[in-house]
């Protein structure tokens, strides 16, 4: 009960992914960018999790972030 309550980002990262590639559509994907990158508000670090008030550090999370902007980058093309 308690895991479904947050948004956990490295969940949310294969789903932005896998849409992006098949539709060509990154709005998804730059939510959840900035939704990672909004959590250093509260852990310079970055959280696990966004948009909830649940604080969890989680490291392959957090290491997946660059990943994420390389396929956003193939994606789209956008080095912005």
């Amino acid at each position: 009960m308690e895991r479904e309550k947050g948004h956990y980002l490295g969940d949310r990262r294969y789903s932005a992914i896998a849409h992006a590639v098949v539709t060509k559509d990154v709005c998804i994907m730059e939510k959840l960018i900035d939704d990672s990158l909004r959590t250093d508000l509260t852990n310079k670090g970055l959280m696990t999790c966004a948009t909830c008030s649940l604080m969890q550090v989680i490291a392959e999370c957090t290491l997946m972030l660059p990943l994420l902007v390389r396929i956003h980058y193939h994606v789209t093309g956008d080095k912005e």
